[in-house]
């Protein structure tokens, strides 16, 4: 798995930036910055966007190895995160310096008790595709709508949005989103 936490440590360490200087611009606190750094606390999708805004980067930038091929298979996927209960994303870009991000969400069987969100909300727009199994799209925390295999959703991004796996087996969406995370205007 990426260490997306060490990268965002290494960034800030090249910049010069303390803690304390990435605290008081950005409302986090030192310890949570500490242990986010040192893999010990999770991020959410909203601070995770809300740090790399702030570092100027994007989620891409951190995770790509330069690739000379567009083309990338399974096994070189890029395997971002699982700290969300149940939930796993896939990067599936190989060059991911664009101004598109795609990824692969993977919900567990069970999952169907928690909705998978901050509820998060980011610039841009969204568009999810529904690989397999079903899941529920909550939108502003009000409106609920059940998504099967092939059913598609496009969105702004800045509407609050939260996913959950409501199949009995493991669900799989196809996620893109307008501006990558990090990138917003």
């Amino acid at each position: 798995m990426i260490e997306i936490a060490s990268k965002l440590r290494e960034i800030r360490e090249g910049k010069g930036l303390t803690l304390k200087q990435v605290s008081e611009d950005t409302g986090f606190s030192i310890s949570f910055l500490s242990r986010f750094e040192n893999n010990k606390s999770s991020i959410t999708l909203s601070n995770l966007s809300k740090l790399l805004k702030y570092y100027q980067t994007t989620l891409g930038e951190i995770v790509s190895e330069k690739s000379p091929s567009p083309v990338m298979k399974p096994d070189e996927r890029k395997h971002l995160w699982d700290n969300v209960e149940g939930v796993h994303a896939y990067l599936l870009v190989p060059d991911l310096n664009r101004l598109i991000e795609v990824m692969l969400l993977e919900f567990e069987p069970g999952n169907e008790k928690g909705y998978y969100c901050d509820p998060v909300h980011h610039e841009g727009e969204e568009f999810i595709l529904v690989l397999e199994g079903a899941i529920e799209l909550n939108l502003d925390g009000d409106k609920d709508y059940r998504m099967e295999l092939g059913d598609t959703a496009y969105y702004n991004g800045q509407r609050m949005h939260c996913w959950r796996n409501v199949s009995g087996d493991k669900s799989v969406v196809l996620k893109v989103l307008t501006p990558p995370y990090g990138l917003e205007r």
